[in-house]
């Protein structure tokens, strides 16, 4: 492990944009890209109302047909609700023209998944209920199955 770690600094005050961009073309056409769709997502972002902000992100702009990613269903409803005045603002903004929003719903990684239930636990007493019915019941089956669940209670 080192003991002294340097400081962090921006790719962009390391690398030379234009140094790299003249040996490679597709590096250019990439940034070109990158460029292009942020400034796409910044006219979309203009364009939306302000309670939608910030919750979708521009994907592309193909053949008139802007796609678009959110991360839950009720904003791509609401959404939907006023799509026709989004698209309008975002074609009176925009160079490139679009026919069409294409909406994706991708959940976010760090979203809050549901929790999953918890087991009630056995007090200690209803435990041993459990294993003095153990001892009494013919039935192989369930007599393992009340054993098992004594444990269970125990072991917690």
């Amino acid at each position: 492990m080192l003991k002294h770690q340097p400081k962090q600094k921006r790719l962009s005050s390391l690398i030379e944009l234009e140094a790299c961009t003249q040996r490679s073309s597709d590096v250019k056409r990439l940034i070109q890209i990158a460029e292009t769709l942020g400034d796409l997502d910044q006219l979309f972002s203009e364009a939306l109302p302000e309670k939608l902000r910030g919750a979708f992100a521009v994907n592309t702009l193909k053949q008139g047909v802007l796609s678009v990613t959110c991360h839950s269903a009720s904003l791509a409803t609401r959404f939907r609700l006023e799509q026709a005045q989004i698209l309008k603002r975002f074609n009176m903004r925009s160079r490139q023209q679009a026919k069409r929003i294409d909406i994706r719903i991708r959940p976010s990684r760090s979203a809050n998944k549901p929790q999953q239930s918890r087991r009630s636990m056995l007090s200690n007493a209803n435990a041993q209920l459990l294993c003095n019915e153990a001892e009494h019941t013919e039935d192989q089956k369930l007599k393992r199955a009340l054993e098992r669940l004594a444990r269970n209670a125990q072991e917690h």
